[in-house]
């Protein structure tokens, strides 16, 4: 994205673009002025994106880390209860025997 606002701008496609939408449109919604003010409103929207799309990999991590804790606590608790059948003289069997007697 920061690349092609970097060429829109060098190529003069805001100022092609300000000559071409001035002030007011037919809604009513108020265009920017300027070649300038057209490179602006791209510069923040980019920002804006990168943001969101910033805090959107932290959620992500956030639940990645979060469900990998999880696991570790479901895997300690499985090992737990093979450990009790096994003091108990209780056969655990294979694992695919274990899977489908839970």
């Amino acid at each position: 994205l920061a690349f092609l606002i970097f060429v829109v701008n060098q190529t003069g496609g805001f100022a092609s673009l300000a000559g071409r939408v001035r002030g007011k449109s037919d809604d009513g919604f108020h265009h920017p002025q300027t070649g300038d003010d057209w490179l602006h409103l791209a510069e923040v929207v980019h920002i804006e994106l990168f943001l969101a799309v910033f805090l959107y990999f932290i959620l992500i991590l956030c639940i990645v880390r979060g469900s990998i804790e999880q696991i570790k606590k479901w895997e300690k608790l499985r090992l737990r209860h093979l450990s009790h059948q096994q003091l108990q003289g209780v056969d655990p069997g294979t694992p695919e025997q274990l899977a489908l007697s839970d």
